[in-house]
């Protein structure tokens, strides 16, 4: 039998940025990820975010792309939270990149604290300069035309 743990802390925004998912309507939008990624095989271990962007720590199924499980979940909950213009009045999409990385199965506690202390975390720090911050930690290339 084969065993994995395939951690990825995945960071994802809203379309040019905008402040577009209301704190009172995580409740729902949350669980709603949830399902898409239970959907895919694959588990979560942590959701948090900001009215601006969503952070996830999933265990990513072997025999899942990880491209295809950020689209799955990026296009099925625009597509619900444009129709439902009461929880979600403002959402006009999903940003069309992402940020992922691996994370060591000794740090996933240290990740889970993080993603579940977003509001406490972003007291004066915007979405771009924590996206920033991530990219240039793991040793990825920051390009502004990747985030407009």
């Amino acid at each position: 039998m084969s065993k994995t743990c395939i951690l990825c802390h995945i960071v994802f925004g809203t379309h040019k940025r905008k402040i577009t998912v209301p704190t009172l309507s995580k409740p729902i939008l949350y669980p709603y990820i949830a399902g898409i990624i239970k959907s895919k095989k694959c588990s979560l271990s942590a959701i948090g975010g900001m009215p601006d962007h969503i952070h996830l720590l999933i265990d990513l199924n072997p025999t899942v792309p990880l491209a295809e499980l950020v689209r799955a979940v990026k296009q099925s909950s625009s597509g619900w939270m444009k129709e439902d213009r009461l929880s979600f009045p403002l959402f006009d999409g999903w940003g069309k990149g992402y940020f992922a990385s691996s994370v060591s199965p000794s740090l996933e506690e240290v990740c889970k604290e993080y993603i579940n202390s977003q509001e406490l975390h972003h007291g004066g720090e915007g979405f771009v300069n924590e996206l920033h911050y991530l990219i240039e930690k793991t040793g990825l290339q920051w390009y502004d035309e990747d985030w407009e």
